[in-house]
């Protein structure tokens, strides 16, 4: 059964100290569904090296289907809890869903 509603997929990567930071600022916007997953990877503003040594920063993932209408309000609680502004804590987009099933709201 092919969902009528338009969707997107807002992907928040943060660091995880910020991940709850980031989580309640989903609820406070009405957010009540993710999925959170762990990832690798670093820019050259999270890149740090100790004694010769290349050390990343644990991010997560954290994914998160809205309606359309809601999904740019729900990347900038985000942006603002992750404080995603700053360089090296990470980053957050927004990507069209064609099409989607299963029990997607309510």
């Amino acid at each position: 059964m092919k969902n009528e509603k338009k969707l997107k997929m807002v992907i928040t990567i943060v660091t995880t100290e910020k991940t709850e930071e980031v989580i309640q600022a989903l609820r406070r916007e009405g957010v009540d569904g993710w999925s959170i997953t762990r990832g690798r990877g670093t820019s050259l503003q999270s890149y740090k090296e100790l004694w010769g040594m290349r050390i990343e920063p644990e991010k997560e993932l954290i994914l998160t289907l809205v309606p359309e209408e809601m999904a740019q309000k729900v990347m900038n609680a985000a942006v603002a809890a992750g404080e995603l502004e700053k360089p090296g804590n990470g980053l957050s987009l927004i990507i069209d869903v064609e099409n989607a099933t299963g029990k997607i709201f309510g």
